[in-house]
This record gives structure tokens, C-alpha cells and sequence, in this order.
């Protein structure tokens, strides 16, 4: 009786399949990269247009022969992961410090005047949209309460700094339907700012989708119950915070959810009638849509195997049909 019933509310659900934010980026532009920037990954550095584009193709491409509903440009020139958009914001990068749990470092970005703040650009993503002509649509990242937290600066200047980043998402809402904001420090039980970052949100009226990613772990009940009465989709950990977020889809619920069920930082394949099973679980809490992705992005595995993941997804999606 029970099976019967799930499968009658998968009948329910729309299934799609979203890439999560980064993907690898191929070998040859890594080799590129190091040979324009150098050890220091220079932001301004001088890269050839030409080469970022045959590159974001190369990986739209990959994505498109996955069978990905929503693809990104893969963040192929953010070499300190969410820290960028400060740094792309006139903050300086200063020391390394490590990101998250992982065993890579990022570069500090330290804000040495007030006056130098300005809005965060996303000009690759811009770059992306000229050159992507399918009818896949594009989904753009950005972050805004995790790349401050990355920072060093007066926290007082917080709410000019999330005046600006959503400032660049309206921009980018007249380019894309989809604008993702990454906030993985939300799995950490991080409530600083997090009301003035709400208060921010609610002061823009955006024309389009507007997404909330969180990974690194599960949420608490109450970050999560304001999430989902401000974001058209939130994307939800379901690999290293799968009780947690179960729980809470099951208690408050959530229209669109992107689930992430494959691990993005672990290179081994997921059994399929464990992810169908995942699945079945999530469906059981009621959303009407579910983009089935990686739990994290996937600048952290090789390019074959980011293949191999989003494929499996692809192919899962078929079988949910």
C-alpha cells in the first residue's frame, strides 16, 4: 500500500535536472589559466575573451550532452569559489584560509576603504549569454550572506553590500529567467546578518525565478521556514543533511526544491535504486517541482567524472517520467 502510494505522488511531481553551480573546467583551460595568471590567480589578469568562450561552450556542451534541464556557466574564472564576488566588489585578496570543510584555500578578501565598495559585475555570465543560442536556459550564481562571510570589513556595512549584489541579480533577471544565490553557511547555523539579509531580499520585487542554494549540511527549522516563504526554489542537501532536510520538507513543506542527491565532492557513483529511493522520500513530502542535482558544484571532482554524475541524474529523471 505504501509503494503504491508513493508512486502515485511521483505521478505528481515535475522532474527536471539542474546543474548545481561550477563544473571542471577542461584541461586545456586550466593549463591556460596558469599560464595567463601565474601561481597568484590574478582577477586581473588578461584573459583572452576567445578562450573563456571556447571554454564555457565546451562546458555548456558537456552539460546539454548530459541531459541538464538548467545550465550554468560553469564559474570557470573563480579561482576563490564564493570569495570572488567580494573581490569582484573592490575588496583585495590578503591570506588563504581554508574553504569549509574542504582541503582547498581560497584567498581572503580583505575591504581596505568603504568608498571602494561597488556593485559585483558577473561579466562571464554575460559573456555566456551572447555566445549560448540553444534553448536550454541559464541559470546564473552569485552569493551575498556567504561571500561576506568569507570577508574581512566593518560588519556595520553589511546591508550596503547585500544592497549591491541584488542589485546585480535585478540586472541579472534581464538576462536569464534563473539567478541562484549560494549561501552554504546557512548549514552552519549562521544567523548573523541573516535578518538583515532577509530584510534586503524582501526590498526587491525580482522578475524571474529566484533560487537559494545550501549545501554542507542541513538546515535548522527556522532559517528554513523563511526561506521558503521568500525563494521560488531552495535547494536542499540531501547527501551530508538528508534527515534533517527531510524533516523539515515533511513539517513545513516547499513548493520547488532543488534536491541535492548526488554527492559533488566524492568521486564514487551513486547506486541508482538508492537515489530512486531518495527520491520517493522527498516526493513523499509534497513539492510540486524538484530539480534533481549534485548537492554541491562540481569544480571538486574531474571532468569525466562530473560527467558521469550528471548523466546518472539525466537518466534518473527518465526513469521517474
Amino acid at each position: 500500500m505504501k509503494l503504491l502510494f508513493l508512486r502515485n505522488q511521483l505521478a505528481y511531481v515535475k522532474f527536471f535536472v539542474s546543474s548545481a553551480s561550477s563544473y571542471p573546467r577542461p584541461e586545456w583551460f586550466r593549463r591556460y589559466l596558469k599560464r595567463v595568471e601565474g601561481l597568484q590567480k590574478d582577477l586581473d589578469a588578461s584573459i583572452d575573451e576567445l578562450e573563456l568562450k571556447k571554454a564555457q561552450i565546451e562546458v555548456l556542451e558537456n552539460q546539454e550532452r548530459c541531459g541538464v534541464d538548467i545550465l550554468t556557466e560553469g564559474l570557470l574564472i573563480w579561482h576563490d569559489f564564493l570569495a570572488t564576488i567580494p573581490l569582484r566588489m573592490g575588496f583585495k585578496p590578503d591570506g588563504l584560509a581554508r574553504y569549509f570543510e574542504n582541503n582547498l584555500y581560497y584567498r581572503i578578501p580583505v575591504l581596505e576603504d568603504e568608498r571602494m565598495l561597488k556593485k559585483p559585475v558577473l561579466e562571464d555570465f554575460r559573456i555566456a549569454c551572447k555566445i549560448w543560442k540553444r534553448k536550454l536556459p541559464l541559470k546564473a550564481i552569485i552569493s551575498c550572506l556567504t561571500a561576506f562571510y568569507l570577508s574581512k570589513c566593518n560588519e556595520k556595512i553589511f546591508p550596503k553590500f547585500a544592497e549591491l549584489v541584488m542589485q546585480e541579480v535585478q540586472d541579472l533577471f534581464k538576462l536569464t529567467d534563473d539567478v541562484q544565490l549560494d549561501e552554504p553557511i546557512l548549514s552552519f547555523n549562521f544567523t548573523d546578518q541573516f535578518e538583515a539579509f532577509i530584510e534586503v531580499v524582501d526590498s526587491f520585487d525580482f522578475k524571474g525565478r529566484l533560487w537559494i542554494s545550501t549545501y554542507f549540511g542541513d538546515l535548522n527549522r527556522e532559517i528554513y521556514s523563511k526561506l521558503i516563504d521568500r525563494f521560488d526554489v531552495v535547494g536542499l542537501d540531501f547527501v551530508e543533511g538528508l534527515e534533517g532536510n527531510l524533516d523539515n520538507l515533511r513539517e513545513l513543506g516547499c513548493k520547488s526544491i532543488c534536491a541535492g542527491i548526488v554527492d559533488g565532492r566524492n568521486t564514487k557513483m551513486e547506486n541508482p535504486d538508492l537515489l530512486r529511493q531518495k527520491v520517493e522520500k522527498i516526493a513523499d513530502c509534497g513539492p510540486n517541482t524538484v530539480y534533481l542535482s549534485t548537492n554541491t558544484g562540481l569544480e571538486f571532482l574531474p571532468e569525466f567524472k562530473a560527467y558521469e554524475k550528471m548523466t546518472l541524474l539525466s537518466k534518473l529523471k527518465k526513469v521517474l517520467k
